[in-house]
């Protein structure tokens, strides 16, 4: 059965823009900063391998035939600007594309259930995207 629909969850950006994305949005960004960014990334991908698309999905060379896309971003995650970038790729390659951004949120607030009321919200966010794809049309 192909995949009908994708939620990427805080997919992986480029490590090369580690410095940069993590530079913009530290004072407010209380989980990510870019030694931790380092930490994830060498525990996700050995550096030989980090710039192949499997590792990297913005370094792919065609999104063509990918499934329609839910994107929920937080507005001071480190790889904000790699998530709308994501959106937009996928967008330009024909690929129906839901986002969100969620202002004022962190990385990784989705995990904050119960403290953080847009956690509740992205979680109602993501419980719709999924019903659009599973209810038959």
């Amino acid at each position: 059965m192909p995949c009908a629909s994708s939620l990427p969850s805080r997919p992986p950006t480029p490590s090369s823009s580690i410095s940069t994305a993590a530079a913009g949005c530290s004072e407010k960004q209380l989980v990510l900063d870019r030694q931790a960014m380092e930490w994830f990334w060498g525990h996700y991908a050995p550096v030989e391998r980090r710039s192949e698309p499997e590792a990297c999905p913005l370094r792919a060379t065609s999104f063509a035939g990918l499934p329609r896309a839910a994107i929920a971003l937080a507005e001071f995650d480190p790889p904000f600007d790699e998530g709308r970038a994501y959106a937009s790729a996928l967008r330009s390659a024909g690929v129906p594309v839901t986002d969100r951004v969620f202002l004022g949120q962190m990385h990784g607030f989705i995990s904050l259930y119960g403290t953080l009321p847009a956690s509740a919200e992205l979680l109602e966010w993501i419980a719709e995207r999924v019903g659009e794809t599973v209810r038959p049309h």
